[in-house]
């Protein structure tokens, strides 16, 4: 459709409509009271239109409503009171917008479980950034600009079960960033400048499911930061890793489901035999799992050479 405008009142005449599409359309604005009355609504779509700013009291007094979709707009701007009354929502899509800061509205939903924040232009997160959202179980980051995470970003999240945060500017976690998030099982980083881990970067969690930290810039494996957690998967691909240690055989061989760690330039001298005098020419995990992922790099020698095929005395510097 092309609607462009949709006067107050219109929807007066159906009050108990159960899910209103309004999306794919060209609706710069959202007039205030234009959802007045509507007490059985359970989703509003709004994607896809033309809507920069969202007004004060744009959606409000919907005491059912339970998603919420705003998402591939041009939102830059979202008023502090854009969002009041609304008990029962748990999915909120603000997703492919221009927003450069996490909203600061005063959106104190009980019920919000879903946040959807991807691809926007957000560059920082701040201390206590979702401190009126205690109940959210997964929040998407993915895709946006972000460089800074404060030290306390995600402090009350402790139901948080997903965070995506993958395809941003991060150089850095800092230590204990993640503290207190005792149910996060999927963290997903890949796609930044992260360089390296701190030792208790993911300190006060007992268990990830799904740890991706591929295509980054870590320069040695962090076997100090993943020692302290148990890891059902992780995926360390396409960073700057030369050598693994056999501390580093330890943390690998424990993750219960399987590690990716293939295409990092391995350098096979004798700072990797401890590694290598680890593995062995086994069927069994994690040897076998492990054995073709490492392909040395340098030195010129062993070029192209799976680590497995080498003789430990012959990993000499």
């Amino acid at each position: 459709n092309i609607i462009r405008t949709i006067q107050v009142g219109t929807f007066t005449p159906v009050p108990h409509l159960l899910v209103l599409y309004l999306s794919s359309n060209h609706l710069s604005s959202v007039p205030q009271g234009l959802f007045h009355g509507l007490n059985e609504l359970q989703s509003l779509y709004l994607s896809h239109n033309r809507i920069e700013n969202v007004q004060s009291f744009a959606v409000t007094d919907l005491p059912k409503l339970e998603s919420l979709s705003l998402g591939n707009n041009a939102i830059h701007s979202i008023s502090p009171d854009a969002f009041v009354n609304l008990p029962s929502l748990n999915y909120l899509f603000l997703g492919n917008n221009k927003l450069t800061e996490i909203p600061t509205v005063d959106m104190q939903f009980p019920s919000l479980a879903n946040l959807f924040l991807y691809n926007n232009s957000i560059w920082q997160i701040p201390d206590d950034a979702f401190w009126n959202q205690p109940n959210l179980v997964a929040l998407f980051l993915d895709t946006n600009k972000i460089s800074y995470i404060a030290p306390k970003a995600f402090r009350g999240l402790d139901k948080l079960n997903r965070l995506h945060l993958f395809g941003n500017l991060i150089t850095e976690l800092p230590d204990s960033v993640f503290f207190g998030l005792s149910n996060l099982q999927t963290i997903r980083l890949q796609d930044n400048q992260i360089s390296q881990l701190y030792p208790n970067t993911f300190g006060g969690i007992d268990e990830i499911q799904y740890l991706f930290l591929d295509y980054n810039n870590l320069w040695e494996f962090p076997t100090e930061a993943l020692s302290k957690v148990e890891i059902y998967e992780l995926r360390i691909t396409k960073n700057q890793m030369t050598t693994l240690s056999s501390e580093a055989y330890k943390v690998l061989s424990s993750v219960h489901w399987g590690s990716l760690i293939d295409n990092n330039p391995w350098h096979c001298d004798c700072d990797m035999a401890p590694f290598r005098q680890k593995m062995n020419v086994s069927v069994t995990y994690p040897d076998n799992y492990l054995s073709y992922q490492i392909i040395c790099d340098s030195p010129g020698k062993f070029y192209g050479k799976h680590l497995i095929d080498i003789d430990p005395d012959d990993l000499t510097c």
